[in-house]
């Protein structure tokens, strides 16, 4: 057993050391000063600027500005030329001839600005309210009075009275 004792007394010695070396290591101080390289580092120089004054340069450079670097036959760029197409219109549909007995003028308001008259066709019996220079039915409202409203369809010219007077009267 003795022997057990003794490893175990020089193991406990060896550790001790050892943690007084790494201790005096931790402890010394840091070396914080640059350290300088042998050869000094590789430095390029260049021509001074006098060498190459500004309006020589220009002129100089011209021919190989007017050649770009990035083009495969390395000519100046030219747009390519704009194609214009012209998708083929569809042909307007006629406007259906609405006969102007199939309007009626229900009503008539007039401002000092905008005039507008309450028309009744087929497609709105009810009436729409429209102001010079609107359509209704492929007609074209021309001029608004007191008493009817002049229409206009390519070159028929047409009158909505407000008041109808019946001929049985």
């Amino acid at each position: 057993m003795r022997g057990v004792y003794a490893q175990i007394a020089m193991f406990a010695l060896l550790a001790l050391l050892l943690s007084a070396v790494v201790l005096g290591l931790l402890l010394k101080p840091i070396q914080t000063a640059a350290i300088e390289p042998k050869e000094p580092p590789f430095q390029l120089s260049f021509p001074p600027l006098a060498a190459f004054p500004p309006e020589n340069a220009s002129m100089n450079l011209a021919p190989i500005l007017a050649r770009p670097l990035f083009f495969e036959s390395r000519r100046p760029f030219e747009a390519p030329a704009a194609k214009v197409e012209i998708a083929p219109q569809p042909a307007e549909p006629p406007i259906p001839i609405i006969a102007v007995e199939t309007l009626m003028l229900k009503g008539i308001l007039l401002g000092s600005g905008s005039s507008k008259a309450l028309i009744a066709s087929p497609a709105n019996p009810s009436g729409i309210w429209v102001a010079v220079g609107a359509e209704i039915e492929g007609w074209k409202i021309e001029v608004i009075t007191r008493a009817d409203v002049r229409l206009v369809q390519q070159q028929q010219r047409a009158v909505l009275p407000l008041y109808r007077r019946d001929a049985s009267r």
